[in-house]
Parts: C-alpha cells; structure tokens; sequence
C-alpha cells in the first residue's frame, strides 16, 4: 500500500509540474513515465556498480553523486 501511495504522489507531482511547464494537460501524464522510468532504468546498472567485487568503480560512483550535491 505504500509502494502504491508513493507511486501515485510521484505521478500526480510530476504531471502537475509538466502541466505548469507549459506542457497541455493531455500529454502531461506522460512525463512521470519519462522521468520515473529513467529512474527505473538507471537502478539496476547503478546496483551492480556497487557490489562489493566493484569497490574501484562503487568509490567513483559515489564521488559522482557527492559532486552532484555540490
């Protein structure tokens, strides 16, 4: 139930925010299934990047999202 509340929230801010984009509001739903989908796409690799038989390439990863918070 969680998952689901957590999807539908996700979904809806997403589209309201394509909506104050300028995008119209018939093809606005479209945009949380770009943006999440990426999300979902980009998990796994990002998984196997951390494993523990990886540590030279989970370290750079790492370095790569503590820049990005700069």
């Amino acid at each position: 139930v969680l998952a689901l509340g957590a999807f539908w929230l996700s979904f809806t801010t997403l589209q309201d925010l394509a909506i104050m984009a300028g995008i119209p509001a018939g093809q606005a739903w479209v945009w949380p299934l770009i943006v999440d989908g990426v999300i979902l796409e980009a998990a796994p690799p990002a998984k196997l990047f951390t494993a523990p038989d990886h540590p030279e390439t989970a370290q750079f990863l790492q370095r790569v999202i503590a820049s990005g918070r700069l």
